[in-house]
């Protein structure tokens, strides 16, 4: 018996310290009684360091209560440990400090000497460590696919789909349950399915990574363009499906349509040119690297033969005068980075010399260098042969314009040697015709009746009428020929020098005058006197048979020019005759009334439009007029 009883005990040895997990003994109390090498490697206590050591002092303060409560205070009470398998995960602390997952399994051991607790201890840290590595990538693979901005998808190696994530049901329009197993096709647009499948089909035979663009077709009808991608998911060597994604690539799509779209408006418009566009290297041969279709119709020549200078170049057709000057122009405005533009003749294919008008721009990369020169050329022969024709012409008129004026002031001359012979011959006369009848009414009054001396009177009366015609016909005759001399003008300060000049004493208790503030003017002084002294003169002479007479003269401002005006209370006129107002020997009301020649305002008409100016007039019967007159270049009153 004790030969086997000491077998028994070596066997025993040999297991306990051969074993990988650790293998202690548990008195009544929780205190250790037996501990093996295993546990040594494990806790880094050795046996020695342990008896007697009560179990709490390896584990953590809380996994030691809990311990006692769920399976140790049973075993102390009742001497019946837990069940062999029933295996409790805690958190144990080892002698260098650090803490570590284990697995404990309880059972009792009754022996003479009492009950005991038998503990096979597993250190299963690295498996906790995996367990929670591959909990977190689980967790961040579902948190990943959750926010994702393209959808992801997982499928088995004949398309069935066991897996895909929000934006993948965003995409598509389907719900998750919908989207599983063969249900997303329903997804695709029904024109891209046949593709898509035989696409599939193509890359799962030859085991490789899967690319397509294709439509979702949502349940509204909204259509999205996709990019999908999906790479081989492998066990054992052996692929068993595919995981993928699936990228929004619509705007992708709608800005790609939109340059065809635009490209397609572009050579449109440029077929539709009257000329043709290039592009060239700046040298000297002009190398083109790009022409339009319109270069065939101006020069004669396809774009083909200038294309990198295949056979000629297209400083071969410049004319041989303007070569050198078209190429140092080109470096001008290259330095200067302006716009080149340019007339120019070529020699067209048929031989024959056509001009061209040129624009181009340098186009420069961001650090200043320059990449190529474009712009477009087009066909002005048409246009210059017309100005050579216009030119001619012109040459031509001018020469008219200076024989018509050396005729007109042949003919000015002559009239003006006319005008003084008209007023000598016509002044002679009359003043013989007053000279004698001063005479007659002097010396022979005492024979003259009452009728006689009448009749005199009104010779000597029409004499004077008839002086003072001849002087305003010289004054308004003479105004085409006086020569200009602008100046500034207080145009203020002149009215009211002209209208104290013509007043009488008698007239001032009669006359308001009112002169507002009014501006400066540019003009000729002697001419815009004139003007005065005839509305002045007019608004007294008019006003004259009222007891109570007002003479306004002021200003009215738009936003682009500057009207004066002079204003009275007097005869006024009749509207209805305003056409005559400002020609010669027109007049509106009878000499008995007003006295005056009729030749006065057309003067005033003459002066304004010397001036570049407007005159017109508002008047109503009985009630008077106002003459508004406007000139270019008056200015505001310093």
């Amino acid at each position: 018996a004790e030969e086997e009883l000491r077998s028994s005990e070596e066997r025993l040895s040999i297991i306990t310290s051969s074993a990988q997990d650790a293998i202690i003994m548990l008195d009544e109390g929780g205190n250790i009684a037996f501990w093996n090498q295993a546990a040594e490697r494990i806790f880094g206590y050795s046996g020695d360091e342990m008896m007697g050591k009560n179990l709490h002092n390896l584990l953590a303060p809380e996994r030691y209560h809990a311990l006692q409560h769920k399976a140790f205070s049973e075993f102390l009470a009742t001497g019946e440990g837990p069940a062999i398998g029933n295996i409790i995960e805690l958190k144990a602390l080892c002698k260098n400090g650090s803490e570590i997952s284990i697995e404990l399994s309880l059972s009792s051991l009754q022996l003479p000497d009492g009950l005991y607790g038998v503990g096979i201890i597993r250190n299963i840290t690295e498996r906790k460590k995996a367990e929670e590595a591959l909990k977190e990538s689980q967790q961040l693979f579902q948190n990943l696919t959750q926010v994702s901005p393209v959808g992801i998808f997982r499928t088995r190696i004949d398309g069935y789909t066991t897996y895909v994530n929000p934006r993948w049901t965003e995409l598509s329009g389907l719900s998750y349950e919908d989207a599983l197993g063969y249900g997303w096709l329903k997804a695709v647009h029904p024109d891209d399915r046949e593709q898509l499948i035989s696409s599939w089909k193509a890359d799962v035979s030859v085991l490789q990574a899967s690319y397509a663009e294709y439509r979702f077709q949502k349940p509204d009808g909204t259509m999205v363009w996709v990019m999908g991608n999906a790479v081989p998911e492998t066990k054992d060597n052996v692929i068993t499906g595919f995981i993928g994604t699936l990228t929004d690539i619509t705007k992708r799509k709608q800005a790609e349509e939109a340059l065809q779209e635009s490209e397609r408006h572009q050579a449109t418009l440029i077929s539709n040119l009257p000329g043709f566009v290039y592009r060239c290297a700046n040298d000297p041969n002009w190398t083109m690297t790009y022409l339009s279709d319109g270069c065939k119709s101006i020069t004669g020549y396809a774009g083909k033969y200038f294309l990198n200078n295949k056979k000629l170049t297209f400083n071969d057709i410049i004319h041989p005068d303007f070569q050198v000057h078209i190429w140092q122009k080109w470096q001008k405005q290259l330095r200067e980075k302006r716009v080149f533009r340019a007339e120019y003749p070529i020699i067209h294919a048929n031989g024959e010399t056509r001009w061209v008008f040129e624009q181009g721009r340098g186009i420069f990369a961001e650090n200043g260098e320059l990449l190529f020169l474009e712009g477009f050329i087009t066909d002005i022969t048409s246009r210059k042969i017309a100005e050579e024709k216009i030119n001619r012409l012109n040459e031509e008129l001018e020469q008219r314009v200076k024989d018509r004026t050396s005729q007109l002031e042949l003919v000015n001359k002559e009239l003006e040697s006319f005008s003084y012979s008209v007023s000598h011959d016509l002044r002679t006369p009359l003043r013989a015709l007053d000279g004698f009848a001063n005479i007659l009414l002097e010396d022979y009054a005492p024979a003259l009746d009452a009728e006689g001396k009448r009749l005199l009177n009104v010779i000597i009366n029409n004499a004077n009428k008839m002086g003072y015609l001849i002087d305003d016909m010289l004054s308004f005759s003479r105004l085409g020929r006086k020569e200009f001399k602008y100046s500034e003008i207080d145009m203020q300060l002149m009215a009211n020098s002209v209208y104290e000049e013509l007043v009488t004493e008698a007239d001032r208790t009669r006359i308001e005058f009112r002169l507002q503030a009014i501006p400066h003017a540019f003009g000729d002084p002697s001419m815009m006197r004139q003007v005065w002294l005839n509305l002045i003169g007019n608004a007294i002479k008019f006003t004259s048979k009222k007891p109570r007479s007002i003479i306004e003269i002021g200003i009215k401002s738009t936003d682009t020019e500057s009207i004066y005006y002079v204003k009275d209370n007097g005869a006024g006129y009749n509207m209805e005759n305003s056409t005559k107002l400002f020609s010669v020997f027109q007049r509106l009301h009878s000499t008995k009334d007003f006295a005056g020649t009729g030749v006065g305002l057309a003067i005033v008409n003459r002066i304004i439009e010397r001036h570049n100016g407007r005159i017109w007039a508002e008047g109503v019967v009985n009630e008077g007029a106002t003459f508004y007159f406007v000139l270019p270049e008056a200015i505001k009153k310093r």
